[in-house]
């Protein structure tokens, strides 16, 4: 919200120096706030961060490589290559490495940038689902592989199309948190089903590993049928639950071990306290993580419920498990 309103009132862009906001050539590459969500290669929200990545064309990549290049700053620090895909602010940006065909991707956008590959070298990627087996990769396609991955992706229904976030101007797009698994996972306790599922962010500065781990996570509550046949022996004779919320969240990092190595805890989500009741909507937040060593890691925990409501419990207490995924820089990054 605050960059759009600093869009509006200066007419810049957020990590823009004078010259480049001050240049009305420069506005040629900005992208206004009704076409935040417009990117053909999808984004996600988290906090006050939202982003989607959509690809410039060829005069707005040229205009804007020339652009940094001029600069001469550390934090407008010149991509290897041609700027090829962004977000509106540019703080998600992708380049084409005029060396080797590769795409990197900025991380972080600005202050101390680097360019990391968005995509392993050939000989590390699989196969995928638009028919090319990986034998037939060579060098210098790196573009092509990522676009391959990516609709391959799509076409097998990894992303959906959905708000980016829960601000109320947040429209329907491509969002990148994948629903398909082994990246979402989920469980049903006693009829509350949580499902996980996590990106990687590289463009957010979170820990002293640049990026950072957003995760999004989902509960709702099942038909009475579905109750019980997820109902524990322990808890007695099966009762219907009509409605329960949220009361606590308890979460455990783990390292590459899945040794633990921090705990959070704390009331509600975002600061919210959700109402579930029987084929309702999913509720759906996001947050992130990072991690202090090393770039891949784990994450599981649970949430405390109560049947009913928390002004009104018509029921007991009890913890909804979610279960553990996956926290590693993915070869694909899109």
């Amino acid at each position: 919200a605050e960059s759009l309103a600093a869009y509006d009132q200066e007419g810049a862009l957020p990590g823009m120096s004078e010259s480049m906001a001050g240049d009305e050539e420069s506005m040629v590459g900005a992208m206004p706030p009704n076409s935040l969500f417009q990117g053909m290669f999808g984004g996600y929200g988290f906090h006050d961060h939202v982003v989607c990545t959509r690809l410039l064309p060829v005069a707005r990549a040229v205009h804007w490589t020339q652009k940094y290049a001029e600069q001469g700053k550390p934090e407008h620090s010149p991509p290897p290559g041609l700027l090829a895909a962004s977000s509106y602010d540019f703080s998600k940006r992708f380049a084409v490495s005029l060396k080797d065909g590769d795409l990197l991707v900025a991380s972080p956008p600005f202050g101390n940038v680097s360019y990391k590959p968005a995509h392993p070298d050939a000989a590390q990627s699989p196969g995928n689902a638009m028919g090319r087996d990986s034998d037939t990769f060579g060098q210098n396609d790196g573009v092509l592989r990522w676009f391959e991955e990516y609709a391959s992706r799509l076409a097998a229904g990894w992303y959906e199309v959905a708000p980016l976030h829960e601000f109320p101007y947040s429209k329907k797009a491509i969002n990148l948190f994948p629903v398909k698994p082994p990246v979402m996972v989920s469980a049903v306790t006693r009829g509350v089903m949580v499902r996980a599922t996590v990106l990687y962010a590289p463009e957010v500065v979170g820990g002293p590993i640049p990026g950072i781990f957003s995760y999004s996570i989902r509960f709702s509550l099942l038909s009475e049928s579905d109750q019980l046949a997820h109902w524990p022996a322990t808890a007695g004779p099966f009762r219907r639950m009509t409605s329960v919320q949220l009361q606590t969240r308890h979460w455990i990092i783990r390292d590459q071990n899945g040794l633990p190595v921090d705990e959070v805890q704390g009331d509600g989500v975002i600061g919210k306290f959700p109402i579930l009741t029987p084929g309702g909507p999913e509720f759906i937040y996001q947050s992130c993580t990072h991690l202090e060593n090393g770039d891949r890691g784990f994450m599981d925990g649970y949430f405390r419920f109560v049947e009913g409501t928390n002004r009104n419990p018509t029921g007991p207490i009890f913890d909804v498990i979610c279960p553990r995924f996956r926290l590693e820089v993915p070869p694909f990054l899109y």
